[in-house]
Order: structure tokens, then sequence, then C-alpha cells
């Protein structure tokens, strides 16, 4: 019985944080779904991305770096309320899910104090070390699945690690019209390539004092 036990404990959980596992994060979070559907009530998904944790893993080496991220899921799952769902979602990636009828400023307060949490500087053997992090959020509504669920989340996760790293982000529908654009300008330049369709044009280089040519360039 024990070692039945164990063996459900090591497939639900990460073996370096020992927070959930992937696999056991979106079991939680199809079950949270179908109870904020019956309860009428929403929840928020909450990604985390770390700022500088590759510098730590090339300086220190991989076995710092995983201490590094036991402190940081350990703060994380203390940060955390009663009720969440909190996963190591892959690397140095993490994911949360809040109880059922968080507020929105909750879930503000939620991720800043965890975004704090993460900044805070750790005192390993190998020295103090620091990393940041990137956080996104999305809210649930009564039609999410998960997947569209994390898909916002992490669109808004995205947005600020390009815009504003460092901070949290909420979702909102105007990343999609930015990401719709990307993808639509991203699909123009492949077609075009794939058909031939672009050419370099130039124009000549003059030097001012004695119109003389002194090169060529192709405008972007």
């Amino acid at each position: 019985l024990r070692a039945m036990s164990d063996l459900h404990y090591a497939a639900a959980h990460d073996d370096l944080t020992g927070l959930l596992n992937r696999n056991a994060f979106e079991e939680g979070a199809r079950e949270r779904l179908r109870q904020a559907l019956m309860a009428d009530a929403s929840f928020f998904a909450l990604l985390f991305d770390l700022t500088g944790f590759k510098f730590v893993n090339d300086t220190f080496g991989h076995q710092t770096g995983d201490k590094l991220l036991q402190q940081i899921g350990g703060r994380i799952a203390k940060a955390a309320p009663d009720h969440a769902i909190v996963s190591r979602w892959g690397g140095d990636e993490f994911a949360i899910l809040s109880p059922l009828a968080m507020s929105e400023s909750q879930a503000r307060t939620l991720g800043q104090n965890i975004l704090k949490a993460i900044a805070t500087a750790v005192d390993l053997e190998e020295g103090v070390v620091s990393v940041g992090a990137t956080c996104g959020i999305a809210q649930s509504t009564a039609l999410s699945s998960l997947e569209d669920l994390i898909r916002r989340a992490d669109l808004a996760l995205y947005h600020g690690k390009a815009r504003e790293p460092g901070r949290l982000h909420f979702y909102n529908p105007g990343m999609e019209l930015r990401n719709s654009e990307r993808r639509i300008a991203l699909q123009t330049v492949e077609s075009a390539l794939g058909e031939d369709r672009v050419q370099a044009g130039y124009q000549p280089i003059i030097q001012l004092t004695d119109n003389r040519l002194i090169g060529l360039e192709a405008p972007l």
C-alpha cells in the first residue's frame, strides 16, 4: 500500500521541486474548470517565466541551478493561498491556478507577491544568486477550455517579456489582435519568399562634397 502511494505521488509531482508536474496540473485544472462552471464562478491562471536563470546555470553549473529552482519552488508554494494549484510547468516556468471566486485585485496581489518572492536573492553554498520573473495572468470564463485559458495566460506572458519583463501582465483581447497581425505578417513574408516575389532594390549612396558614388544600399 505504501509503495502504491509512493508511486502515485511520484507520478503526480516534479522530482526536483516537489510541486505538481504538468500532467497533474492539467488534470487539476480541468476539474477546477468544471467546479467553476457549476458554481458560476471564475479563477485565474498565472504563468511565471524566470529571467536570468540561464546565466545562473552557465555561471555556477546545473547543480546550482537545480538548487535555485528548489528554493524558488518552495517560495512559490509558500506564497500561494490555500486551494491554489501550483506546478512546475517545465524548465524554469511555473504555473498557478487561483482558488475559485478570487477577485482581480487579489490575483494581482498574489502575482506581485510571488514576483517579489522569486526576485529575493538566494544564499547558496556556491554564493548569493538571484533571478527575476515575468508573470502572465488570464481569467477563466464560462466557455474557457484549459487550452484556451493557458494560451491566454501565455500570450500575456509573451507580451510582458517583450515589452516590460519583470512585471505582471493581465491578458486583454487587444493582445490577440497584435498576435494575429504578427502571424499574418510572417505568413505574408514566408509566402513571398517561397514564391520568389521578394526582390532587393538598391539605391546609390552619394558623397555630397563631390557627387561621387561611394556605395549602394537596399532600403527596408
